[in-house]
């Protein structure tokens, strides 16, 4: 066992629509889906709450808005536009330019102050402004990165931790230049371009492979020039179609193995998720954060782990 105790972190992304806009399959499911992300946000607090445990939520840069226009028939036009083989379009075509009364899948202030008024004290980082992928263009990087700290000081929060779209990094040291230390590592399952959708067969597949592993990953953090580069450990996935079928006690399983790692090793166990993965499947997922938060705080008990949040970690 480390001299030190292990470090336990989780983190939320907080996409709503930004994440999937461009896709049409999704777009055709997105109000019912992301729209039930509201109903789900105070349960996950709740959750939180109970079991005294502070996360990360990382908001796309957009959602700190409570509205936006359009100019000459564009939003936002003094942002640059990413190119993506995706979506060739403009990338900005579906904001809808109004406020989050009408459109409350591209704004989410109310969810941002439900946040800052939780206890205990969570962090609010940064998750990109549009959620474009920041890794192939340096000009696009800087400016997402910095339009998105400035929404969020707009919104009273200066944000430390910065979540790549897509786990995709790229130009880190762009990060100190609009005030952010922290981000999360590109190890935690991003994609280029948009994956090829596969069978849930071959899902549950890669899914139980993980959870009956020998154990997540772990790891320290470090310096990368200016910012400190966070581990990242497994996703908390979503609890509906294929994936229904795992039981919470192999999920909790995973949980407990990697803290003993963590405490073994004196490192990382950091999981991070979505607040949508808690809209399908919600009583399971959430039950099943309930047990995971249970043994962080047992752990956090014994001296096994302390909890921080992403701008808390040292190299």
């Amino acid at each position: 066992m480390s001299g030190a105790p292990g470090t336990f972190l989780l983190t939320f992304d907080v996409e709503l629509i930004w994440g999937v806009f461009f896709d049409a399959r999704w777009r055709r499911r997105a109000l019912a889906h992301f729209g039930a992300v509201r109903e789900v946000f105070p349960r996950l607090l709740g959750t939180l709450a109970r079991h005294d445990v502070r996360a990360t939520f990382a908001f796309v840069g957009h959602l700190f808005l409570g509205s936006c226009a359009r100019v000459d028939g564009r939003t936002h036009p003094e942002m640059v536009r990413p190119v993506h083989r995706h979506f060739p379009g403009d990338w900005y075509a579906f904001d809808p330019g109004t406020d989050v009364a009408r459109d409350p899948l591209f704004y989410a202030p109310d969810l941002v102050r439900l946040v800052r008024e939780a206890r205990p004290l969570h962090e609010i980082g940064a998750h990109g402004f549009s959620h474009a992928f920041l890794d192939t263009d340096r000009d696009l990087a800087r400016a997402e990165m910095r339009a998105a700290a400035e929404a969020a000081r707009a919104a009273g929060v200066a944000a430390r931790s910065f979540v790549y779209p897509r786990n995709l990094v790229g130009f880190p040291e762009e990060l100190a230049g609009a005030g952010f230390t922290h981000y999360r590592e590109a190890g935690a399952g991003g994609s280029r371009e948009m994956p090829p959708r596969r069978g849930p067969l071959a899902r549950a597949a890669r899914l139980a492979a993980r959870l009956l592993g020998a154990g997540p990953p772990v790891g320290l953090p470090r310096r990368v020039g200016p910012v400190v580069e966070v581990p990242a450990s497994v996703p908390i996935l979503p609890a509906s179609g294929a994936r229904r079928l795992v039981p919470n006690a192999v999920r909790v399983a995973e949980v407990r193995r990697g803290l003993a790692r963590a405490r073994d090793r004196g490192a990382v166990f950091h999981l991070w998720t979505h607040p949508h993965n808690f809209v399908g499947g919600t009583e399971k997922s959430l039950a099943f954060l309930d047990r995971a938060l249970g043994l962080v705080s047992a752990a956090r008990e014994r001296g096994e782990v302390r909890v921080a949040t992403m701008s808390e970690v040292a190299p």
